[in-house]
């Protein structure tokens, strides 16, 4: 039974590799994640049975740790609506599609209280009971906390692929969706110290970096802080995803002369190659809720209308900006400006590689704080 419990430990160490979930998906990693855990202790207490001492104490520790985790979740939506009864009560998110094709996109929008804002950077893990009760994924939250307000607003990116995503956008025309989260789960960015930061993102990654940038932007810092938000998305149409968002940011980018926002299409040469069809019902296979054609062109139109060099869209055509480029740009602005140097990004691992080769090449003359978010 020795040996049986080392190949558990082993097999439980594989699927939790960035590989394994990327390949099987979270909710695989875990149901089996505590399931090899309980077969793992009963081998322990078959090959020796003294090890029953040991055992027991790790069974009540994971069944504590799902106690807690369900009174959190208790705690958080029980208390979230101010002058109703007690109750437990979920969130309702309103929810947009945007896209057609290969490249659809859902937001949702809902408003909750908390007893404190999340950080930024932070995710949460929802579940959707209209599908079922016993999954839950974690997203981050595109939308920046406010730290004087109890009541927060959440936007969420989720990309539709095979499984739950699709059937959460088949509820799409329904007026909202329950939605019961979890968290926040992780780490909050920037480091408060932190006064030049380059955020760089792929397609849905943009929804860890954008908050990022948000945060430095509120520090007192501001009119000495360099700052660069990079977002690189297939077409221009996915500009809808966050439109009111990169519209306040383009108003920021003219009275803070640090912030530069960098804007890569990949899939479209011109301004005028763009696809302006609409997406349609065969495309997402349910009723759209999105803006409608002409509205949508306007805000696009408006995104890319060139106002000042701090704010710029690009199309590429056939192929993805140079990151080692974008990051040396930004280290020699903030070296004259001084101060603490962090780069955060999220997106595919392949954007992630040239991310760490670029970061790894300035490494040895500045100390530079790195944190890469996976999305694949």
């Amino acid at each position: 039974m020795g040996v049986v419990a080392m190949f558990l430990l082993a097999l439980m160490m594989l699927l939790s590799t960035q590989t394994a979930i990327r390949w099987f998906g979270y909710e695989f990693f875990k149901i089996t994640h505590r399931f090899i855990a309980v077969l793992y202790i009963g081998a322990c207490c078959g090959h020796w049975d003294r090890l029953w001492c040991w055992m027991v104490p790790s069974l009540a520790l994971m069944m504590i740790d799902q106690v807690l985790r369900g009174a959190r979740t208790c705690y958080l939506h029980m208390s979230g609506s101010k002058g109703q009864g007690i109750g437990f009560r979920c969130a309702q998110a309103e929810v947009k599609i945007i896209g057609g094709g290969d490249d659809v996109v859902l937001r949702l929008d809902f408003d909750y209280e908390h007893k404190e804002p999340w950080e930024a950077g932070q995710h949460f893990h929802l579940c959707f009971p209209s599908l079922s009760i016993w999954q839950s994924h974690p997203f981050t939250p595109s939308s920046t906390p406010d730290p004087t307000s109890r009541l927060q607003h959440h936007t969420y990116l989720i990309r539709v692929r095979e499984g739950q995503t699709s059937k959460i956008g088949a509820l799409a025309s329904e007026a909202t969706i329950p939605v019961i989260l979890t968290g926040p789960y992780g780490n909050g960015h920037p480091k408060h110290e932190t006064r030049n930061v380059v955020a760089v993102a792929g397609g849905t990654g943009v929804t860890f970096t954008l908050p990022i940038v948000h945060e430095v932007l509120r520090q007192p810092i501001v009119p000495q802080a360099t700052v660069d938000f990079v977002w690189v998305v297939r077409r221009s149409a996915d500009l809808l995803w966050l439109a009111a968002e990169l519209a306040q940011l383009k108003d920021m980018s003219k009275g803070c002369p640090g912030l530069r926002v960098s804007i890569f299409v990949t899939r479209e040469a011109s301004r005028d190659a763009r696809d302006r069809e609409p997406a349609t019902e065969k495309d997402v296979s349910v009723s759209l809720t999105s803006l409608s054609s002409s509205s949508s062109n306007e805000r696009i139109d408006g995104l890319l209308a060139s106002s000042n060099d701090r704010f710029t869209v690009r199309f590429l055509g056939d192929h993805h900006p140079e990151v080692p480029e974008i990051v040396a740009d930004f280290m020699e602005r903030s070296s004259i400006a001084g101060g603490n140097i962090e780069i955060v990004g999220s997106g595919p691992e392949a954007m992630g590689s040239d991310l760490r080769s670029a970061v790894a090449g300035v490494w040895s003359k500045e100390h530079v704080g790195f944190y890469w978010d996976s999305r694949e």
